[in-house]
């Protein structure tokens, strides 16, 4: 199969179209195979607590980069909608809360940590002096500790609006 249109690009992959049902997360090289591999697990487990979210589908690698395939969800990003009527914020607003509060009302204790995470992710970058990330890591230390699911990236145009009713 090829890839076909493009349809996201975020700071670590591309997202394409894969056939009609479909979409292809296409990782840059410079991304770790064991990064891929924990994001794969980590979508596994979020399908099992019933969230909702494109179902995984698969790993393949494409021209030596890694890629995670995924449900095609059909619909337009929260932020899209609110550009197109934006007296709706009011709705759009609480659908966004709703859709918070039931992800954070699941229990992610077999997750990864998100502290784990951001600690890498702050190492990994050139952006900062290493005083600095060492600030950053030891404040990351003393937050609460909590097992409630963390999005880590939940924004108006990582929220996709289908026919799906939210529970």
């Amino acid at each position: 199969m090829t890839l076909g249109k493009l349809i996201g690009r975020g700071n670590t992959a591309e997202v394409y179209e894969w056939g009609e049902n479909e979409v292809i997360k296409l990782f840059d090289q410079r991304i770790p195979e064991s990064l891929v591999d924990e994001e794969y697990q980590t979508n596994m487990q979020i399908q099992g607590l019933q969230l909702p979210s494109p179902l995984v589908k698969g790993k393949t690698e494409i021209d030596g980069k890694k890629a995670i395939i995924y449900e095609k969800i059909n619909g337009n990003s929260l932020t899209k909608q609110l550009t197109r009527n934006p007296f709706k914020i009011r709705d759009k607003a609480k659908l966004f809360s709703q859709l918070h509060q039931q992800i954070h009302e699941k229990d992610g204790a077999a997750l990864p940590k998100q502290t784990a995470h951001l600690t890498r992710n702050i190492q990994y970058t050139d952006l900062l002096t290493p005083e600095e990330k060492q600030t950053i890591c030891d404040f990351l230390q003393e937050l609460p500790k909590g097992n409630q699911i963390c999005h880590g990236d939940f924004h108006p145009d990582n929220i996709l609006i289908s026919k799906i009713k939210l529970k």
